[in-house]
């Protein structure tokens, strides 16, 4: 009996000190969160397994531990993303526009991977001849801005590429006063095939133009680039912020 009582409390020491081992592990996990986390976590399971016992609230604390490293990681990876996302639209990111019918004009800005896409404007008349310019115009009676966008660029731009890529991606718009006058203003991505498809209406435009995106995001650039657009296109960049 005696025996039989001393090996009883030497493993009751040794489950004590397996117990103790597993709490101080736990303690480290917390503190390793972001380095050796699937390491510190093989660890932490053979110590448990080893001590002879179940330790239902060590199992529970350290898939706790690890549920929380790995949501908070990849939150984190969503906000960089989210981040680099904004920093390609910057500064062009937009808020959402009514779909009741509205009164102005609705331009787009077409961004084609390293560059956005512009009309040179046929007017000989104007000063305006020969510069760059967004596509759009104004919003006839009984349009939506996006609906009147839609019409406008099918109209400027005879493939229908512009059009149709519009009417897919439905872009949000942002609503901005230039000369007293809403003018609602989108944006959507192309890529280089698209660009090549583009046909320009030969009655208002010279053709189409793809100008570095860095001259647009970057105001320094963008205000020492200015003369190349129409008065009116620079008057847009300005009600956007963007000089």
């Amino acid at each position: 009996m005696e025996n039989r009582s001393a090996q009883h409390e030497g493993r009751e020491a040794v489950v004590g000190d397996r117990r103790e081992m597993c709490e101080d592990q736990a303690q480290r996990f917390e503190q390793v969160k972001g380095r050796g986390l699937k390491a510190n976590a093989r660890h932490y399971e053979s110590c448990i397994e080893h001590s002879g016992i179940i330790l239902s609230g060590c199992v529970i604390l350290h898939v706790a531990a690890y549920i929380t490293v790995r949501c908070c990681t990849n939150a984190t990876d969503r906000m960089g993303e989210s981040k680099n996302l904004m920093k390609q639209n910057v500064p062009l990111e937009v808020s959402n526009v009514s779909k009741k019918k509205e009164t102005g004009v609705a331009k787009l800005f077409i961004r084609a991977n390293a560059y956005y896409v512009f009309s040179k404007k046929r007017k000989p008349s104007s000063k305006s001849d020969h510069h760059l310019e967004l596509m759009g115009g104004h919003i006839e009676d009984g349009e939506s801005p996006l609906k009147a966008l839609i019409r406008e660029v099918k109209e400027e731009e005879l493939s229908s590429v512009i059009a149709t890529k519009t009417k897919r991606q439905r872009p949000k718009g942002k609503r901005v006063d230039v000369d007293g006058e809403n003018h609602f203003i989108f944006k959507i991505s192309v890529d280089g095939d698209d660009f090549k498809n583009m046909r320009p209406d030969g009655k208002e435009s010279y053709g189409f133009v793809k100008v570095e995106a860095d001259v647009i995001e970057e105001k320094d650039k963008l205000n020492n680039n200015l003369s190349r657009f129409t008065p009116k296109t620079g008057e847009i960049f300005r009600a956007l912020g963007l000089v």
